[in-house]
């Protein structure tokens, strides 16, 4: 599988858990419907970033503008309401995310 493949099917798979909304058992709130749709935007740009490569890949993490920065305030900006394993696995995620795209932007895309 190709670094793209694989940072891609990351993106899908996260896009799948904020459609899910990121529920909980345990009587905290899920994520509310207007953060779900600010990240997923956030995943869409990323991945049309990473799609470019170059340095629109580098700007998913650096720049002027990077999707690092608005993913972060939608997180912080959760209500106090929003159960804390959903704030843990979305800090989690995107840290991981954001880790796997700075990798392989440095590396040379093969498609």
């Amino acid at each position: 599988m190709t670094n793209f493949k694989r940072t891609t099917g990351f993106l899908a798979l996260a896009a799948c858990l904020l459609a899910v909304g990121c529920g909980s058992d345990d009587g905290g709130q899920g994520l509310p419907p207007d953060a779900a749709a600010a990240l997923d935007r956030q995943l869409d740009s990323i991945q049309s970033r990473f799609e470019v490569g170059g340095g629109a890949c580098n700007d998913i993490t650096d720049g002027s503008d990077p999707n690092t920065t608005a993913v972060e305030r939608t997180i912080n900006g959760l209500p106090g309401d929003v159960d804390q394993d959903v704030r843990d696995a979305l800090a989690d995620g995107s840290a991981r995310l954001f880790q796997l795209v700075q990798e392989q932007c440095e590396q040379p895309q093969t498609q």
